[in-house]
């Protein structure tokens, strides 16, 4: 009888344990996808266009839009507002904001 406790105690830990890595799976799994979503929305600081101080004034995403080529900026105006702008043949502002979350906000429901 010691034996059979013994054997469903192992056969306990067995199963606890094989839960555990597929759990474990799962929440890397689950972390990869976000991580790849969250690249979809990454926006770079460009350091060159800093303002006096070091302060951004400038941001870069990639994008691979059709009409509006591979990357759309969003640069501080000397009015402090946001513009959304591409690059094709000359720099095209498409949209001014009033914040940088609405230029990004823009960016991703229109591009």
């Amino acid at each position: 009888m010691k034996e059979n406790t013994l054997f469903s105690v192992y056969l306990y830990i067995d199963f606890a344990l094989i839960l555990v890595y597929y759990m474990t799976i799962a929440r890397k799994q689950q972390q990869t996808k976000q991580e790849g979503m969250d690249m979809k929305n990454i926006w770079n600081i460009v350091h060159d266009c800093d303002g006096e101080n070091g302060e951004p004034t400038c941001w870069a995403k990639e994008i691979n839009h059709p009409k509006y080529g591979k990357f759309v900026w969003i640069t501080e105006n000397e009015n402090c507002l946001y513009d959304v702008e591409v690059n094709r043949v000359e720099f095209i502002t498409l949209v001014t904001c009033k914040t940088l979350t609405s230029a990004k906000r823009w960016v991703s429901k229109n591009l």
